[in-house]
């Protein structure tokens, strides 16, 4: 028999996207970081990280684990509608795990964890912790369009001005998206199911999982809904206020006169350029956002660069940190090869469903 051309067009397109990938996220990270910077001298960098003190950074760094402690208790807050006797604890493990992955690999590959992590103690369906996650992508983008709406506001700046009204109008599709999946759910629900049951998806077994997944995902939204929302998406921006008064005190370290929504503008704009394409880490392209803010209220740019490298160096050396202590465990390691081994599974399926319709095809 010969083989199928489907399958052989899909290995051939793999590797190739692959590549495009790779080499646009390099190029971006390595732009923006001529940008950071491109015109700077080591020794002026180091002549102002030595105008900081060890008890600033651990004041900062105090204040960044809090903001991660709070997201930890709010994705556990989601996840107890669908499992009420869910410890804390259970959830510690996959979140930072996440994170740590979200930092290091591509296409923020650590919700996944989050999605399939412990999956013994957490009995939530991957589907529904999908949802959890989506809240709060959608919380997150929220709050942090907030704070950059906030920074620019009374910030006249006109290199700000075009992405002022990029962020409205982020902050409005955000908000749309947050109604929509909380009142409209069935409907949209309907719309898959009436999608999955067109004619390239219906006969192959993986869509037909797809509806029963799809209809667990919506049923995440309609179980959320309930005033208790608004509590969160308030948690959600008192973790990013936290976040900000830990970049606060860095810039504040660096140079006093810097204005106080310039770190918190810092931060946002830190936070948008995770939608760009980059290197592992985010290096350079998150270095170049987070000295916008400062830079227009006031700090010159060596200690802009400054502020960027020691925020950029606490959430990576956070991860660094976190993925070497968990790495070290038998039950990260368990966890991991049974998230390999679904994907695995799931790539299987996907290609012997292409494999059974190209014969009946034929």
């Amino acid at each position: 028999m010969e083989p199928l051309p489907i399958e052989h067009s899909s290995l051939g397109q793999r590797p190739t996207l692959r590549w495009a990938s790779i080499s646009l996220a390099t190029a971006a990270s390595l732009g923006f970081g001529y940008l950071a910077f491109g015109e700077l001298y080591a020794t002026a960098i180091l002549e102002v990280v030595s105008r900081i003190s060890a008890w600033t950074i651990v004041g900062a760094l105090s204040i960044f684990l809090v903001a991660v402690t709070l997201r930890i208790i709010r994705w556990w807050l989601l996840m107890r509608r669908f499992q009420p006797d869910l410890p804390l604890s259970i959830c510690v493990s996959p979140f930072l795990l996440g994170i740590a992955a979200n930092d290091f690999l591509p296409v923020r590959i650590g919700d996944l964890v989050k999605v399939f992590g412990n999956r013994k103690e957490i009995h939530v369906p991957a589907s529904t912790r999908l949802g959890t996650i989506i809240m709060e992508r959608l919380f997150d983008t929220i709050s942090i369009l907030l704070f950059f709406s906030l920074g620019t506001l009374h910030l006249k700046a006109p290199a700000f001005e075009k992405y002022s009204l990029a962020a409205y109008g982020v902050l409005a599709f955000a908000i749309g998206i947050l109604l929509i999946l909380l009142f409209c759910s069935k409907i949209a629900e309907r719309w898959c199911h009436a999608l999955l049951n067109l004619q390239p998806f219906r006969n192959r077994k993986l869509f037909r999982r797809a509806k029963g997944w799809t209809s667990q995902f919506f049923t995440t939204f309609t179980a959320l809904r309930s005033k208790s929302l608004a509590g969160l998406l308030l948690l959600s921006c008192v973790i990013w206020g936290v976040e900000g008064t830990m970049a606060l005190i860095l810039a504040w370290a660096i140079d006093p006169m810097t204005g106080a929504l310039g770190p918190y503008l810092s931060l946002a704009c830190g936070a948008l350029s995770n939608f760009l394409p980059s290197a592992p880490g985010m290096l350079g392209t998150l270095d170049y956002f987070l000295t916008l803010g400062v830079l227009g209220y006031g700090m010159d740019k060596p200690s802009a660069a400054t502020f960027a490298l020691l925020v950029h160096a606490m959430f990576l050396g956070f991860s660094i940190i976190v993925a070497a202590i968990l790495l070290s465990q038998k039950n990260t390691w368990v966890m991991l090869r049974s998230f390999t081994n679904l994907n695995r599974s799931i790539e299987g399926k996907s290609l012997n469903d292409q494999s059974s319709n190209e014969r009946t095809n034929t």
